[in-house]
C-alpha cells in the first residue's frame, strides 16, 4: 500500500501529466504518429483499378482468370500502390537521399517483397512481373 507521502507525489505528477491545454497544443500533439501514411491500407477501390490496368481491363472477377491470379494480381497492385506512394513521397523530400530514412527502407522493401511473392504465386504473374 502506498503511504500518504507516495499519494501526495503521485497526485502531483499527475496534476502536470495531463497532456496539451491550448489549442495549439492539442493540434500538434494530434499529428504526433502521422509522418507519411504509410501504414494506412490501400482503398479496395484504387486496388481494383490497379488490378484492371495489370489485367489488362479484364475485372470480371474470379471468373475471369484462375482464383490463385486474381489473388496474386491484387497482392501486386497493393504493392505496386504502395511503391507508388513510397515513391511521391519521396519526391516531395528531396533531403531523403542524402541520408535514407530506415523506416522508408522499410516499407519500400515490404513493397518490394509483396510484388515478388505476388509475382511467384502463379506462373502468369511470373510473366507479368518479368515483363514490368
Amino acid at each position: 500500500m502506498a503511504s500518504p507521502k507516495q499519494i501526495a507525489a503521485n497526485r502531483r505528477n499527475a496534476a502536470r501529466s495531463t497532456g496539451p491545454r491550448t489549442a495549439a497544443g492539442k493540434a500538434k500533439a494530434a499529428s504526433n504518429a502521422r509522418r507519411h501514411g504509410f501504414t494506412v491500407r490501400v482503398p479496395e477501390a484504387e486496388v481494383a483499378g490497379m488490378m484492371s490496368l495489370i489485367l489488362g481491363g479484364i475485372t470480371e472477377g474470379p471468373s475471369a482468370v484462375t482464383e490463385i491470379d486474381w489473388e496474386a494480381t491484387a497482392e501486386l497492385a497493393r504493392a505496386e500502390l504502395d511503391l507508388a506512394r513510397i515513391k511521391q513521397f519521396q519526391a516531395h523530400r528531396p533531403e531523403l537521399d542524402a541520408a535514407p530514412d530506415p523506416l522508408i527502407q522499410r516499407y519500400r522493401s515490404e513493397a518490394e517483397s509483396g510484388r515478388r511473392t505476388a509475382s511467384f504465386r502463379s506462373p502468369s504473374m511470373r510473366s507479368l512481373c518479368s515483363s514490368r
